[in-house]
């Protein structure tokens, strides 16, 4: 089963679906003010399995 970690610079969290990781990058980048392309952080994940953009990133585990 795949899930995907989501960091900032204030922790980790695990999640269980590529939408919840996507959602989670989001709404990351907004408290960071960074636009973040859901869209982008989809192709990311699919192609090579991680999308980061500092401070944050998402990787898929599993």
């Amino acid at each position: 089963m795949k899930r995907y970690e989501v960091t900032s610079n204030y922790g980790t969290s695990v999640m269980e679906t590529e939408q919840d990781a996507i959602n989670a990058m989001w709404l990351l980048g907004t408290y960071h003010d960074i636009k973040i392309s859901p869209g982008a952080v989809r192709a990311g994940l699919r192609k090579n399995g991680f999308y980061e953009i500092f401070p944050l990133s998402v990787v898929t585990c599993g």
